[in-house]
């Protein structure tokens, strides 16, 4: 079975709100840097601007908060992503590392929505080598 993509980092100070917790818009953002890392990880960032004329906008974003997440908690995030059509979707599970693997809870999970758009915004079609990869991506049904 293919082993799903992670995304490793550190909460940085900046992410966390009057309550010393991560505020809750900074988990579409580690949602967005864990897809950038994706792409990256998958050597797909020529498809995609400044490097393409093709954007992937997303039309629809899903959260839902488990637990609190604090300034220097070490976290994990998991991705899997699925071509839906003319749109492809990426889950994510974000994870709080701990010592104990029996400790790990997922603390947030949710979804982007995306479609490829160009230069007018214009609906258009995804780049064949995104679909290539995605077409090579595990999927579990049940998630995380």
């Amino acid at each position: 079975m293919k082993k799903t993509f992670e995304y490793h980092r550190p909460v940085s100070y900046y992410e966390t709100d009057a309550m010393g917790v991560v505020h809750h818009s900074n988990y579409l953002r580690i949602f967005e840097d864990a897809r950038v890392a994706w792409l990256r990880a998958k050597g797909l960032t020529k498809t995609h601007q400044p490097h393409s004329d093709v954007v992937y906008a997303v039309v629809d974003v899903q959260c839902k908060f488990r637990r609190p997440l604090r300034f220097g908690d070490e976290i994990r995030v998991k991705i899997q992503v699925k071509q839906a059509l003319a749109k492809f979707m990426f889950r994510y599970a974000i994870y709080k590392n701990t010592d104990k693997v029996e400790d790990e809870k997922v603390v947030c999970m949710g979804h982007t929505l995306h479609v490829a758009i160009d230069q007018k915004f214009k609906i258009t079609k995804p780049p064949t080598e995104l679909l290539e990869i995605i077409k090579e991506e595990s999927w579990t049904e049940i998630w995380p």
